[in-house]
């Protein structure tokens, strides 16, 4: 299994850009089908979600998201 340094260089970008990415493999699976059929909040963009802390809990995120459209 490759770390994020490994994944990095493959890549050719810096490992910060890697560890931010990552984070959305995080997501909710419910937020993960929202967001490709089109279906999210409009306010829920990936400049906001690469920005923010988002919470490593299903049901945080759900709240967190639900929050936004609102």
């Amino acid at each position: 299994m490759a770390d994020t340094a490994e994944i990095a260089a493959r890549e050719g970008v810096h490992k910060s850009i890697v560890h931010e990415h990552l984070r959305l493999a995080l997501l909710a699976p419910e937020l993960i089908e929202a967001i490709l059929t089109g279906q999210q909040p409009k306010t829920l963009t990936l400049e906001r979600l690469m920005r923010c802390k988002l919470p490593l809990a299903w049901t945080a995120q759900r709240a967190w998201v639900k929050a936004l459209g609102a």
